[in-house]
């Protein structure tokens, strides 16, 4: 008998990982963990449903506080003022051939030419490296954020170019050298740069 687990359960129903785990026919027992299982914004919950089965336990957050698993978190909102370039400029001149949609008009339904999952995927990664990772705007509300909170602090970044220049910002506005740990850090320098005195910045 096979054991199928996955931790970040709600992930099970991407469309790259579902395929392969469809193909695990023999795994009888099925088990997956996540914050937010079947918190997908794209229709697709049902999914991670099929390939794991129904939530059949719950912890709520404040147990795990309670017991000292988790820290609270307190949600701090930033309010940024930037504009969009690139990606607002490449939708708005969109328009479709095979129909008459233009802009951000949704495609009629007999269009064979509609936006596919990859379109919608590429315009998102446009959107993320122009607002998100290249922002200066954002990214230096956040340096400004992070110097001002309690230390030790740290920093996430899901782009390794992102938190490379978070890195060299925090640098520059703290005068101190500022650590960045990524999947190629050896596990021997995450082991040091975590032992260090916790009075820093780590992004």
């Amino acid at each position: 008998m096979l054991f199928r687990s996955a931790d970040e359960a709600h992930t099970c129903a991407a469309r790259t990982f579902l395929p392969v785990l469809t193909r695990c026919t023999n795994a009888r027992v099925r088990a997956g963990l996540s914050a937010t299982p079947l918190d997908r914004t794209d229709d697709r919950a049902v999914f991670t449903l099929g390939a794991l089965g129904p939530v059949v336990h719950e912890v709520a957050p404040e147990a795990l506080v309670a017991s000292g698993r988790i820290v609270p978190a307190k949600v701090l909102m930033l309010r940024v003022r930037q504009y969009a370039t690139t990606a607002r400029d490449r939708a708005a001149n969109r328009a479709c051939p095979g129909c008459s949609a233009v802009g951000d008009e949704p495609c009629t339904e007999d269009c064979t030419d509609a936006d596919t999952d990859a379109d919608a995927q590429a315009r998102y990664a446009d959107a993320y490296a122009e607002l998100v990772v290249r922002s200066m705007a954002r990214n230096r509300a956040l340096v400004a954020a992070t110097v001002q909170a309690p230390k030790p602090a740290l920093v996430f970044a899901r782009d390794r170019m992102h938190g490379a220049t978070l890195q060299r910002l925090l640098e520059a506005a703290t005068g101190r050298t500022v650590p960045f740990v990524n999947g190629d850090t050896p596990a021997a320098k995450r082991t040091r740069v975590a032992a260090e005195p916790n009075d820093g910045v780590h992004p």
